[in-house]
């Protein structure tokens, strides 16, 4: 059985207190372990309304020269200010959404946070709203920005009249924040009203005129600047489900919404969540209908790993009150797509299907089971698939076939044939946990006759009264894939290591970084995939790589020359495979990221999200510490069961304390890697791979060399030279300077003795006071002259001391990093057959 899927990872408040402090500390005493990169934890607000300016600010690590942010919409500007406030211009036509946004500067292009855009006025909680008696105001139809308080909470307070409904969210998990919301509506004398513990919607009529308190905390009463939040109080549509939850590629096709305050909704008959009557309406969706959508994941919702191979789009309500919450829909493949019926949980009214066919349906409460018959002949194969939790829904689905036959008396007789209570196991490690409790089962009919599928969910979770959703494919199989990409992080250098770090991209010149991907293999498909990189600046390249067939994950590796201009941007990974019966298919692979960084993944799991796209930064100016590259362009080559020789080359630009260890790796036959030692500061090295050991098969094949080491370098060498020159041409500056001022106080003392003696004089001969003009003149000339030349002494010596800073900010320090060499090719040839003996 699967573990719930939204079940987070967290302890006791006390202990993870502890815990969190550890943390810390352990991650301080790592500051300064990996090459600098840029890193985004945190904007706030994390919000803005359309049409407006939002000044923010970004927290993180290595955001040097902040030249801005990258946002994955059109109509987002950044324009930054000083240090790391940035004001972000949000256009009138961008929709109501999260979207997601990457500051670059000096050290690349960061990892994504999201950014949302509403519909409703904006503010930003105060710090003085601790306590009942001083909550601050929140107007209804509005959203406040705010960040938790750890072993505190946050009040706010509104008025409202006697039937007046009002919704109350508050946005966290889903914007990238690590806050698990729990909020409470409180009487004026704090009597509690209504509640959610760990997020949701309150969905509140006022039972009197009065006015009210809205009480917002971590459920484990953790805070700081990465529990951050949006709390809304509106009347905007919320859509609680959708059906069907498949949509017919390229119709306007007819939906049914059921939710809250949806315009011109009906309510609906005996569904009441929460003694809460629930409305139903009508809706045409223009669903998309090109090839590029039908593959794609088009969200703004926090889909998981689990749901990485997912396609479909959103949905959102407009009203006069804001645009709705969005629902998820996914793409049709058979036609029509059928609506569950109940009842349907026993064999007596078992739904008749006829495949190929979809359902969309729901698991009613805990518990329920659906059964669904179908008819099947000998040699048919068929693909049964059950998704739900890849759809977002916290579910663990389970599904049973039978086989139903009938007794010498008619009476029913019901065999199993298969039972599925597993998905599939995860792609990645911890940084990317793809398994799904969705179930599927390739049936190969046996036997003609009539069969039975029992559908149910495992979860052992609390049950709302709206259903979870579902949809059961039963089709002829359709081999496909999906990708996922994600930049490679730099492993802790201590081997029982529990910290598990985010991975961003960044070129040095010279230098070679890795995305990991992985290949959802869907409904059988197990070709080769090839990959390769679109988008890529001048002077970087790829050759792509290979994830042969059976594997699901390979290293892609990305190539800087040694000169070439910083860049950012972004970039794409294509996927080519052949399906079994020769279709081409070309797929491009999804971004995914680590939100967090950890220093403990056993008390605090690492979770990840799917990402709108790659990027990649290239720091021109500064090469690599460590460049390895073969010491030929050409091929390398070798017979099958022979010998192979790689020479490289090592170019250094940093201090390395001892021996460097490195690893050829690449093809599953080097298993952990081929190792070799090179010795402190050598340039050159050789490695001897016996094939008749080591069988890497006939045929081309790229392997490359990883080494992680223990080095010395500049934070940065480039801005360290220009803090260096800086100093040097201030402290040059300065003499010059300090002569003027010297030459200008000579100057006002000789002036100040010239005043002096001319009022002596205009004293005795009143006809003199035009000298006494002159010096006076004189006197001034020679003090605005001293206070020129002093303040650019002052001026200068200031710039040099602010250099000198950032030299103390760029000196050598301690690294431990993880290198990649340039890719290596190898072309292992067919062994020559043995001589015939002569006669």
């Amino acid at each position: 059985m699967m573990p719930h899927p939204l079940r987070l990872n967290r302890t006791h408040p006390l202990l993870r207190c502890g815990l969190a402090a550890l943390c810390l500390a352990f991650l301080a005493g790592q500051v300064g372990a990996q090459l600098p990169v840029a890193r985004l934890d945190t904007i706030f607000p994390p919000g803005g309304k359309a049409g407006q300016e939002v000044e923010v600010t970004l927290g993180g690590a290595e955001l040097d020269d902040l030249a801005g942010i990258r946002f994955s919409r059109e109509g987002l500007t950044a324009r930054p200010v000083t240090g790391n406030r940035v004001v972000i211009k949000i256009d009138p036509g961008v929709p109501p959404g999260t979207y997601e946004a990457r500051a670059w500067g000096r050290f690349g292009i960061s990892n994504p946070r999201a950014f949302c855009v509403g519909d409703l006025p904006e503010s930003v909680e105060p710090q003085t709203n601790g306590l009942p008696s001083t909550a601050a105001p929140i107007a209804p139809g509005s959203c406040v920005n705010g960040k938790a308080t750890p072993a505190k909470s946050d009040y706010f307070r509104f008025a409202a009249k006697q039937g007046e409904r009002w919704f109350i969210e508050c946005q966290a998990a889903e914007i990238d924040s690590r806050m698990e919301p729990s909020v409470w509506v409180l009487s004026d004398a704090g009597r509690e009203l209504a509640h959610t513990r760990r997020g949701g919607l309150i969905d509140f009529t006022a039972p009197s005129d009065a006015t009210y308190l809205i009480r917002v905390h971590d459920f484990l009463n953790q805070g700081g600047e990465d529990y951050f939040y949006r709390l809304m109080l509106s009347r905007r549509p919320h859509i609680d489900s959708i059906r069907p939850l498949l949509a017919r590629p390229g119709t306007n096709q007819t939906f049914t919404l059921v939710g809250r305050n949806l315009p011109g909704g009906t309510p609906v008959p005996g569904l009441k969540p929460g003694g809460i009557a629930l409305e139903e309406l009508t809706v045409q969706i223009d669903v998309p209908g090109d090839e590029l959508s039908r593959v794609s994941l088009q969200t703004s919702r926090r889909v998981r790993p689990n749901g990485g191979s997912a396609d479909g789009f959103d949905f959102v309500l407009p009203s006069t009150n804001g645009v709705s919450n969005p629902v998820f829909l996914t793409f049709a493949s058979t036609g029509t797509p059928l609506l569950e019926q109940e009842p349907n949980d026993d064999a007596a009214h078992a739904r008749k299907l006829s495949p190929p066919v979809e359902v969309s349906g729901g698991f009613q409460s805990r518990g329920d089971m659906d059964l669904y018959t179908f008819e099947a002949r000998k040699g048919e194969v068929w693909q049964i698939d059950l998704l739900s939790q890849r759809l977002g829904f916290p579910t663990d689905p389970a599904l049973t076939l039978q086989r139903v036959t009938r007794g010498p008396k008619g009476e029913e007789q019901a065999s199993d044939v298969a039972e599925v209570t597993d998905g599939e196991g995860s792609l990645g490690g911890l940084e990317f946990k793809s398994a799904s409790g969705d179930v599927a089962l390739r049936f190969d009919v046996k036997e003609e006759g009539t069969y039975r599928l029992a559908v149910r969910d495992q979860a052992a979770v609390p049950r709302e009264e709206t259903p979870r959703g579902y949809i059961l494919r039963i089709r002829a199989p359709q081999p496909d894939f999906r990708l996922a990409a994600m930049p490679v992080a730099t492993p802790p250098a201590a081997k029982d290591s529990k910290e598990v770090r985010l991975g961003m991209s960044l070129l040095r010149a010279g230098g070679t970084t890795a995305f990991r991907v992985y290949a959802y293999r869907l409904e059988g498909l197990d070709s080769d995939i090839e990959l390769q990189v679109e988008g890529l600046p001048p002077g970087v390249t790829s050759p792509g790589a290979h994830i042969p067939a059976g594997a699901s994950t390979a290293l892609l590796l990305l190539q800087a020359e040694e000169h070439l201009a910083t860049w950012t941007g972004p970039v794409r990974i294509l996927g080519k495979a052949t399906a079994p019966q020769g279709a081409k298919l070309l797929r491009e692979a999804r971004g995914a990221t680590l939100l967090w960084g950890t220093g403990n993944y056993e008390t605090d799991g690492p979770q990840s999200r799917m990402t709108r796209g790659l990027a990649l930064g290239v720091l021109g100016e500064d090469p690599t510490p460590l460049r390895m590259a073969p010491a030929d362009p050409k091929p390398f080559e070798a017979t099958v069961g022979g010998k192979l020789t790689i020479p490289i080359q090592l170019t250094r630009n940093a201090e390395f304390p001892g021996p460097t260890k490195l690893r050829l790796l690449g093809h599953p036959a080097l298993g952990t890697g081929k190792e070799l030692d090179v010795d402190k500061g050598a340039t050159n090295g050789v490695f001897e791979v016996d094939l008749s050991a080591i069988k890497i098969p006939e045929g081309e094949h790229l392997l490359h060399i990883e080494t992680q080491t223990g080095l010395q370098a500049p934070r940065s060498p480039s801005a360290l030279r220009a803090a260096e020159e800086s100093v040097k041409g201030a402290e040059a500056k300065l003499v010059s300077l300090r002569q003027a001022v010297d030459k200008a106080k000579a100057a006002a003392a000789e002036s100040a003795k010239g005043l002096e003696k001319a009022e002596a004089d205009a004293k005795s001969a009143p006809d003199k006071t035009d000298d006494l003009k002159r010096a006076r003149d004189a006197k001034t000339a020679a003090d605005k002259e001293l206070a020129t030349a002093s303040a650019q002494v002052a001026e200068t010596e200031s710039a040099r001391a602010a250099a000198q800073e950032r030299i103390k900010q760029n000196a050598k320090r301690d690294y431990n990093e993880l290198f990649y060499s340039a890719p290596l090719r190898v072309r292992i040839a067919a062994a020559k057959p043995p001589e015939k003996p002569k006669s």
